[in-house]
């Protein structure tokens, strides 16, 4: 290996093709995920409360700026989405075969992602998503793409309810989440979420505090910042846990 090999630190000196900024915003998309899930779990254990506090979160989602934040919130879910689909779809030997097809997909992607925006925001108009106990990365990389797809099935079947019911009463919406099997795909959903976000997380970690950029303090950071995670997320299962029992 050649030790003295140039190298080129100054970010914005790189000339990035549309693969690397697909990439580089499929992980930020995600980590800004794991932040969104706190007010979307605050959102679901208060709409679940009481009548009261069901009819405080429609008030709350009928004023125009948390609209926009929620439209936000499930464009970025959407681009995440996409991006992870292409990645599924990579996996599986399609499209990895060259730089072209790698440039192809994305457009794709990206295609597929604003036409999903565009839908969204024209329904939004017309009213105004572990490596601590997995030690395999074959396992992780199965984990983080199963829990992607359960969480992406689960945000598609709340909308679609959202949507077909858009009078829906405290009591209905109560009654859904009280189905043994909404809630056993809730609590499917909650390990996903965590497994995926942990996982996720981890590999950005790796990738971007180095020992080469930073130095031998890159491993107390990332030791740092995971158990930070971990905190957070376990919080996130609790307060989900306790969601779920409640009903």
């Amino acid at each position: 290996v050649n030790k003295n090999r140039p190298v080129n630190l100054d970010i914005a000196t790189f000339r990035l093709p549309i693969t690397a900024y697909v990439s580089i915003l499929h992980r930020v998309s995600g980590v800004a995920n794991v932040f969104i899930s706190l007010a979307l779990i605050w959102l679901l254990s208060q709409s679940l409360a009481s009548e009261d506090s069901y009819e405080y979160v429609i008030e709350l989602t009928n004023l125009t700026f948390v609209k926009v934040l929620l439209f936000l919130i499930l464009a970025n879910l959407i681009y995440h989405s996409c991006a992870g689909i292409r990645h599924l779809i990579m996996d599986m030997g399609v499209g990895e075969d060259s730089f072209k097809s790698g440039k192809i997909s994305a457009f794709v992607m990206i295609a597929v992602a604003m036409i999903l925006l565009t839908f969204l925001s024209s329904g939004y108009s017309c009213e105004i998503s572990f490596n601590l106990l997995i030690n395999s990365g074959s396992a992780r990389w199965m984990v983080q793409r199963i829990g992607g797809i359960v969480i992406f099935l689960y945000a598609l079947f709340i909308l679609w309810n959202l949507f077909v019911n858009e009078s829906m009463s405290y009591f209905e919406w109560r009654q859904l989440f009280e189905s043994k099997i909404v809630k056993f795909f809730s609590w499917v959903t909650v390990f996903s979420l965590i497994s995926h976000a942990w996982i996720g997380i981890h590999c950005v970690i790796s990738d971007y505090i180095t020992v080469r950029l930073i130095g031998p303090k890159a491993l107390v950071i990332r030791k740092i910042f995971m158990s930070f995670l971990t905190v957070i997320l376990v919080v996130y299962f609790l307060w989900s846990a306790l969601i779920l029992w409640g009903l």
